[in-house]
C-alpha cells in the first residue's frame, strides 16, 4: 500500500530525521551502528508507504536506491584501504618510521619531535592515518622522557598533525573519498588524486606552524599513569574482593573513602546477591564482599599484585617460569581481537599471560563491574605480568604498550615487498590507470595473499560503525537531494550571507561543516553536507568542485572534541586529557584554518 503526500512533508521528515540522528550521535548512549541502522530502516519505510514518483511515475527513493551506499565504491575503496593499512602496521614495514625515529642522531629531542610530526603528515597523505599514529604515541612518550615534558604536551600535536596530512590527497582520509564519491552522485566528474593538495598543503602548513610552535604552550603538563599522582588524572575502574583476615576485613567506609587504601574511592558494593549504593557510612566490609573501586595506579598494583601473581603462576602461560613480574599500562589499539569483549572473555591470562588489575577510559568513570565492561578503542589497561611476557606484548598488534620501554623492532622478513605493495597501489591510484576503488582492493588483497594478514586479521581492520553510518549519511544525503531539502538549506545560507563575496560565502559554510564534524563523524558531516554544499556553488555560479573541496576539508577539521576523529580518541588516555583541552586546543586551530582558507582562495582559485 503507498500513499500520495505534499512534498513539503518529505522534506520536513528527512530534516527532522537527520536533526534526530545528529542528535543520537552526540548523546552517544546508543551505539553509531544502531543510530545508523534505525535511520536506514525508517527511510526505507517512509518512502516504500509514502513513494517520491519521478516524471515516470517511478519512486525516486525505493529500496535499492537508499541501501545503493552498503555497495558505494567510495566505502569499498575505505574499507580496501583500512585493510591496506592494518597489513602495513602488522607486517613491520612501520617499523622503519620508528627505527628512523628513535636511533638516528638528531641535534636535539625537539628537531627529531619534529621530524617524527613531519614523517607522520607526510605517511598520513597516503596512508590511513590511525595506524601511524598507534606507531607514533609510543615514540612521543619516549621523546617526551627525553625532553623532560609531560607525554600531554606531544600527543595532540601528534594526532592534529595525522589529521592535516590527511587531507591533502584524495586518499589521505576517507572523508575525501567520500566527498568524491558524492560528488559523482550529483552528476558531477569525481575530484582527481590531487584536486584538493594546492589548497590542503598551505592550510596544512599553516596548522603545523601552530602544531610545532603555538599548540604545546597550550597544553597541560599531566604526569603519565606511572608517575605521581595528581587532582587531574583519571583513576583506574577495578574490582577487589574482600579476604578474610585481609586488610579490608571489617573497614568503615568513610563517605566514598577507604581509609587504608589511599585515593581509593568506593562506588558499589556486591555482598551476597545484593548491591550496596552509597553512602556507605556505618556499613562494615565483611569477607566475600566485591568492591567496585576507582583508585590510582600505585593503589590498586599493591592491593592486587599478590593475587594477580597467584593468577599469572597458575595459568597455562606461566612457562617463563619463576620469572619477575612487572606492572605496566597497555592501550586497546585500532582492529584488536579484544574489541567488544570483556576481559573475561577475552582470557587475557590464558591468551596473553597478563592480568587485569584496573581499565581507565577516556578520562570517564566507568560504572559496574569490571568483568562487565566491554573493551573499546583507546582503553587503558593497567596489567601485571612476567617480563617476558611484556615483551610479547610490545609485538602483539591487539595493544600499545604505553610504560613499559619500547625497544626497536627488529626487521621483519619481507618488508620491502610490503612497502612495494603499498607503493604500486599509490601510483595505480593517483595516476588513474584503473579507479582507485580496483586499485585499493587490488592492493589489500594482495597482502592477504602474501600472508602480512589473514581474513580473519582482515575482517577486524574493517569498523563497522564506518559502514554503518557512511550507509546511512549516503542514504540521508540522496534523500536530501531529490526531495529538494538540500536546495532549501542551500537557500537559507545563501539568503543569511546575501551579498557577500564568495570567498566569505565558502569560508561561512567551512566554519559550518567544521563545527558539525566535531559533533558528527566526519563522514556523516561529508556526506550530508556535500549535496548543500553544491547546490549553494550553483546558486553564486561556483564551480562545484570547489564546493566540495571546501566540504572535504571543513569535514577533516576534527580538533574541537574528543570524538571528532579516531586519532583523538587514541591520545586521549596517553595524554590524560579532558575535553576542554581539545577545545583549548583545537578552537584557534579551527579559526586559523578558517582564516587561511579564505585568504587562500582567491589565490589559488578564479572566484
Amino acid at each position: 500500500m503507498t500513499l500520495e503526500i505534499p512534498l513539503a512533508a518529505h522534506i520536513v521528515f528527512v530534516l527532522a530525521l537527520m536533526s534526530a540522528m545528529v542528535v543520537l550521535l552526540v548523546w552517544e548512549r546508543i551505539p553509531p551502528a544502531l543510530t545508523a541502522a534505525v535511520v536506514i530502516t525508517l527511510l526505507v519505510c517512509w518512502f516504500s508507504i509514502f513513494p517520491l514518483p519521478n516524471t515516470g511515475g517511478a519512486n525516486r527513493l525505493d529500496a535499492a536506491a537508499l541501501l545503493a551506499g552498503f555497495g558505494n565504491p567510495s566505502l569499498i575503496a575505505v574499507l580496501a584501504l583500512l585493510v591496506l593499512g592494518q597489513a602495513m602496521a602488522q607486517s613491520g614495514a612501520l617499523d622503519v618510521l620508528h627505527g628512523e625515529a628513535m636511533t638516528r642522531r638528531m641535534p636535539s629531542p625537539w628537531i627529531t619531535v619534529g621530524a617524527a610530526l613531519f614523517a607522520t603528515a607526510l605517511a598520513s597523505a597516503f596512508l590511513n592515518n590511525t595506524p601511524i599514529v598507534v606507531m607514533f604515541i609510543p615514540i612521543f612518550e619516549t621523546l617526551a622522557r627525553r625532553l623532560k615534558r609531560s607525554p600531554s604536551r606531544l600527543l595532540i600535536p601528534l594526532s592534529y598533525t595525522a589529521i592535516l596530512g590527511g587531507t591533502t590527497t584524495l586518499i589521505g582520509s576517507s572523508t575525501n573519498l567520500l566527498v568524491s564519491s558524492a560528488l559523482t552522485s550529483l552528476g558531477e566528474q569525481p575530484l582527481s588524486f590531487f584536486s584538493m593538495t594546492p589548497l590542503a598543503l598551505v592550510m596544512a602548513a599553516v596548522g603545523m606552524v601552530y602544531v610545532l610552535f603555538i599548540l604545546p604552550a597550550l597544553l597541560p603538563s599531566r604526569a603519565d599513569l606511572a608517575g605521581r599522582l595528581t587532582e587531574d588524572r583519571p583513576p583506574f575502574l577495578s574490582e577487589i574482593k574482600v579476604e578474610e583476615g585481609s586488610l579490608l576485613d571489617g573497614e568503615r567506609p568513610v563517605g566514598r573513602a577507604l581509609p587504608k587504601l589511599d585515593g581509593a574511592n568506593l562506588r558499589l558494593v556486591h555482598r551476597q546477591g545484593r548491591t550496596l549504593l552509597p553512602p556507605f557510612d556505618g556499613i562494615a566490609l565483611e569477607p566475600d564482599d566485591l568492591l567496585i573501586v576507582d583508585a590510582p595506579s600505585e593503589t590498586l598494583s599493591e592491593v592486587l599484585a599478590g593475587s594477580a601473581v597467584d593468577e599469572l603462576e597458575g595459568g597455562s602461560r606461566a612457562g617463563h617460569g619463576e620469572a619477575a613480574h612487572s606492572l605496566a599500562e597497555i592501550m586497546i589499539a585500532p582492529a584488536s581481537r579484544m574489541l567488544d569483549r570483556t576481559v573475561a572473555m577475552a582470557d587475557l591470562v590464558e591468551r596473553s599471560g597478563f592480568v587485569v588489575l584496573g581499565i581507565q577510559r577516556r578520562a570517564r568513570l566507568l560504572r559496574g563491574r569490571l568483568a562487565d565492561i566491554r573493551l573499546q578503542v583507546g582503553d587503558i589497561l593497567l596489567v601485571i605480568a612476567s617480563h617476558p611476557a611484556l615483551e610479547d606484548l610490545q609485538r602483539n598488534p591487539d595493544v600499545i604498550v604505553l610504560t613499559a620501554q619500547r625497544r626497536d623492532l627488529p626487521r621483519r622478513q619481507g618488508v620491502g615487498l610490503a612497502w612495494g605493495v603499498f607503493a604500486s597501489t599509490i601510483l595505480i591510484a593517483a595516476t588513474g590507470a584503473v579507479p582507485i576503488v580496483a586499485a585499493a582492493l587490488l592492493g589489500a588483497t594482495a597482502m592477504v595473499m602474501l600472508g602480512y594478514l589473514n581474513l580473519r586479521q582482515a575482517a577486524r581492520a574493517i569498523d563497522r560503525n564506518i559502514v554503518m553510518i557512511v550507509a546511512s549519511a549516503i542514504a540521508l544525503g540522496t534523500a536530501l537531494e531529490a526531495t529538494g531539502g538540500a536546495a532549501l538549506i542551500a537557500g537559507a545560507l545563501l539568503g543569511l550571507l546575501s551579498g557577500a563575496p564568495p570567498q566569505i560565502i565558502l569560508g561561512a559554510l567551512y566554519l559550518l561543516i567544521a563545527l558539525a564534524t566535531n559533533l558528527l563523524s566526519n563522514n556523516a558531516t561529508a556526506l550530508i553536507f556535500t549535496p548543500i554544499a553544491v547546490n549553494l556553488a550553483y546558486s553564486i555560479g561556483l564551480d562545484p568542485h570547489l564546493a566540495a573541496i571546501t566540504v572535504l576539508l571543513a569535514a577533516n577539521c576534527s580538533f574541537l572534541t574528543p570524538i571528532g576523529y579516531q586519532t583523538n580518541l587514541l591520545v586521549v588516555g596517553p595524554g590524560h586529557y579532558r575535553f576542554r583541552d581539545f577545545l583549548r586546543a583545537g578552537g584557534p586551530l579551527t579559526l586559523l584554518l578558517a582564516a587561511t582558507f579564505v585568504l587562500a582562495l582567491p589565490l589559488l582559485f578564479d572566484l
